[in-house]
């Protein structure tokens, strides 16, 4: 599920999201947890989405049929989609759906930080006084037991 979030026709925040299947209930479940109530939220013609009108969100659909949408409706969620595919495939070699949820949550961090770029040392000054390095074996147990951790 991706939203992008706009001001003033530009992107401003977004999030990304793994979700097991496009229904009505989880459209509905992701808008109750992640949209503000009243929100104006553009949808394209999935049934799956009609969950957000029963979520209170003034909500407009636009059929698309299909492909890629015409008009510049869509552009920013396109655009989130198309980075987001780059960053993951010009980074990894391969993207395992057990780390998807990771990868697009380490994306939607990033690019919702993007305006606070003084703060950026501060966090990372932080985490790195804090945090406990995990030893290389735990590290090695999150991949497939067909991947090479020798070495």
């Amino acid at each position: 599920m991706v939203a992008v979030e706009t001001r003033d026709g530009r992107p401003i925040y977004t999030q990304l999201r793994c979700i097991a299947t496009c229904s009505k209930e989880v459209s509905k479940d992701y808008a109750l947890r992640n949209i503000e109530p009243g929100s104006r939220v553009l949808k394209d013609g999935l049934a799956c989405f009609n969950g957000f009108a029963d979520a209170g969100m003034k909500h407009t659909a636009k059929i698309t049929g299909g492909g890629r949408p015409e008009g510049s409706d869509f552009k920013w969620v396109n655009a989130g989609v198309s980075s987001v595919k780059g960053a993951i495939t010009g980074t990894l070699r391969s993207c395992d759906p057990q780390h998807a949820p990771r990868y697009l949550e380490a994306f939607e961090r990033r690019y919702n930080r993007r305006f606070e770029l003084q703060r950026n040392l501060e966090r990372l000054a932080r985490v790195a006084a804090t945090i406990v390095p995990p030893p290389r074996k735990s590290i090695a147990e999150i991949r497939s037991n067909t991947a090479d951790t020798s070495g």
